[in-house]
């Protein structure tokens, strides 16, 4: 596999990602993605607190799934806004099936985040759960911001690919 600039330039992932906000459950976040003419996935909106409401999220589902059981993690290049963000994976993309995620904080040059499977912690909308990332297949790769960031936010991800330590 090549995993240069995996999901985003690479041909075989040209990204369909989906936002999906607190709008599903009555809050009025809103959030806009598309990949601008470099292939970078320019993720940006206004999150707020208002009717219960508070996340905001992005996701590209992939089919058929991808084994990168080969491999440690993922390697994140991102340009951000000094907000804090959250990974997510999955394994299966069902209502009831957990999402894995990890927690990183961005800032406003480049920089690269590593995000060791291991380190993945599994919930199911927002509650935690005992569940194991399996790396062998992944169906869905995203990002997540909540946590009372209330205001406009911005993530640029440059490359996202997975790397052996």
């Amino acid at each position: 596999m090549d995993n240069d600039f995996f999901f985003l330039s690479n041909p075989q992932y040209q990204a369909d990602w989906k936002c999906i906000n607190d709008t599903i459950m009555g809050g009025i976040s809103k959030s806009t993605a598309y990949q601008n003419h470099n292939n970078h996935l320019e993720w940006s909106g206004e999150l707020s607190l208002k009717n219960n409401g508070g996340f905001a999220s992005v996701r590209y589902e992939i089919l058929p799934t991808i084994n990168l059981q080969a491999y440690q993690g993922l390697s994140i290049v991102i340009i951000g806004d000094n907000k804090s963000y959250k990974l997510n994976l999955a394994n299966q993309l069902t209502p009831k099936s957990p999402r894995f995620q990890a927690r990183f904080h961005s800032c406003t040059t480049e920089q690269i985040v590593h995000i060791p499977f291991l380190e993945l912690e599994a919930s199911i909308r927002g509650r935690k759960v005992e569940e194991s990332f399996d790396p062998s297949r992944i169906s869905m790769v995203g990002f997540l911001i909540s946590e009372q960031q209330e205001g406009p936010f911005h993530l640029t991800v440059k490359s996202i690919k997975p790397y052996v330590q």
